[in-house]
């Protein structure tokens, strides 16, 4: 017969193990999207140098008033998205004295601010893997825009892109979700989702939704070529950002460049090495264990 503790203990087992799936999957997958969403705004805004000639980019024509600000909130819900994950006071995934002693003695004295960008900070080799793909995905939103004669496609094929890649991390993190509540049978699929919600850019998506509306009322119906070019290149991204070896390449080659979080050079080392041993199993039987963040 199970007794309460060891019932507990199991639950515990799982939670952890689910949530160190989901922060480093959406870890990844979340800073790749957010950080081409900034890169798409800086397309937009006008900020942005042409690489040929040196000289600035110039700005959508409709990026100003009313079309501005909405760009602007999208932004800002991003922020938003960032103050929840860090000053929870529920479900803190990055609050270092909620670490179980195991992990806790891994790293230094470090704050809860530190061990959040510590996290952020994982999706920068996937990021660059990526763009060379955002740019063919931009290129192939620009081409439609152009062939249905929609004004200024240079410029607003960015902001398809935006919304294609928020779009793309909301739907890894629904795949996520449904992956943590297979792993944590001892909780209703409601609870779970209720623990890892803040994951979510759902928010930041439907604000960069609002603004390219506002910036070009796209309604016209892709041509099937269209459509099938526009997906393969979302289908490429995806695939980088659900890639074993990007997530791990991503999580293993950070790591270095955070040394001064962890306590000794030593564990960092142990880090790096769970993170093969981790690798190495998933791709064996396919499930994700516990990471070290």
């Amino acid at each position: 017969m199970i007794t309460i503790d060891e019932r507990q203990g199991e639950m515990h087992r799982q939670l952890g193990a689910a949530a160190s799936m989901v922060k480093v999957v959406m870890g990844v997958a979340n800073g790749c999207a957010l950080n081409i969403m900034l890169d798409c705004y800086t397309e937009l805004s006008g900020k942005a140098t042409d690489p040929r000639t040196g000289d600035r980019k110039p700005p959508h024509p409709k990026f100003r008033h009313q079309v501005k600000a909405a760009y602007k909130q999208a932004i800002e819900e991003y922020h938003h998205y960032e103050r929840r994950l860090v000053y929870a006071t529920v479900n803190r995934f990055f609050h270092v004295d909620d670490l179980s002693p195991k992990y806790r003695k891994i790293y230094g004295d470090i704050t809860d601010a530190e061990f959040f960008e510590f996290w952020k900070g994982t999706s920068a080799k996937a990021y660059q893997v990526s763009r060379p793909l955002v740019t063919s995905l931009w290129n192939k939103y620009r081409l439609s825009l152009l062939n249905h004669k929609v004004p200024h496609a240079e410029q607003l094929a960015w902001a398809c892109v935006g919304q294609a890649v928020l779009t793309l991390a909301c739907d890894i993190f629904q795949t996520a979700i449904a992956d943590a509540i297979q792993a944590v049978p001892m909780l209703q699929p409601h609870q779970v989702r209720g623990l890892f919600k803040d994951f979510s850019l759902s928010r930041v998506r439907d604000a960069w939704t609002r603004a390219l509306r506002l910036t070009e009322d796209i309604n016209y119906e892709l041509e099937p070529t269209e459509d099938k070019n526009i997906q393969m290149g979302i289908l490429q991204l995806a695939e980088t950002w659900a890639n074993p070896d990007y997530i791990y390449d991503s999580v293993s080659e950070t790591l270095p460049e955070y040394e001064e979080i962890f306590r000794t050079k030593g564990e960092m080392k142990k880090a790096l090495r769970n993170i093969e041993e981790v690798r190495a199993q998933t791709w064996e039987n396919l499930e994700k264990d516990e990471l070290v963040i």
